[in-house]
Parts: structure tokens; sequence; C-alpha cells
């Protein structure tokens, strides 16, 4: 399903509307997952909510339809100043297996060293 919008400014309602044409229609969620505790718990518990608690988590009315969310936990690789990118990498996936979501690294090592270092 393509959803094309022109000339109209793209608002919180209108992406409401778009992705949630389905009863019980999941909202896709990308976590930055570190490898950590925080992270870690960020995502499960994203994953594991119910319909009734999406204004607690976003602050926003519930959708029409809403039936959970989708996770994807994602991990960002940059500049390894201490030796622990790998095992950092490894904490993370292994969470998201755990969790049982699929899970991505985006490697930006080159950019952060071009313009952050």
């Amino acid at each position: 399903m393509s959803n094309v919008i022109k000339n109209k400014q793209l608002t919180y309602s209108t992406i409401l509307r778009s992705q949630n044409s389905e009863m019980n229609k999941k909202l896709k969620v990308f976590v930055a997952m570190s490898g950590g505790v925080d992270s870690s718990v960020a995502t499960a518990l994203l994953k594991q909510a119910k319909p009734s608690e999406f204004k607690k988590l976003t602050g926003r009315p519930t959708p029409k339809g809403f039936g959970g969310f989708e996770v994807i936990g994602a991990h960002m690789k940059c500049f390894n100043v201490d030796g622990c990118a790998a095992r950092d990498v490894d904490d993370a996936r292994r969470a998201a297996e755990v969790l049982g979501i699929p899970f991505y690294i985006f490697d930006f090592e080159k950019e952060y060293k071009d313009k952050v270092v």
C-alpha cells in the first residue's frame, strides 16, 4: 500500500490515519539499542505494550485500531575509542534475539571519524 500526500503538511494524525487503516494494526518503531540495560528494557516494554498503554507511552491519544508496536532494534556503529564496541553490538544483538525482534546495525564509523573526531 502506497500513501501519497501532496501539498499537505504531514502531521501526527495524517500518519496515524495512513498507518491504521486496518483494525489491530501495529505501529512500526525503531529502537536504538546500545547493548546496555536501559535500551534493552525500553525495547522490551514497547514490544509488550498493550493498546491501553499507548497514551502512557507516547503522550498521545490511542489511535483507532491500534494493536501494539512492531519493534525493530537498531545499533549505530560509531568511533570505537575503548575497544568495547564489538561487545556492545553483541549485547544488543543478543537482547534483540531474546526479544524475538529484527536487529540492524548502521555503520557510521567513517562519518563519525570525519565529522566528529
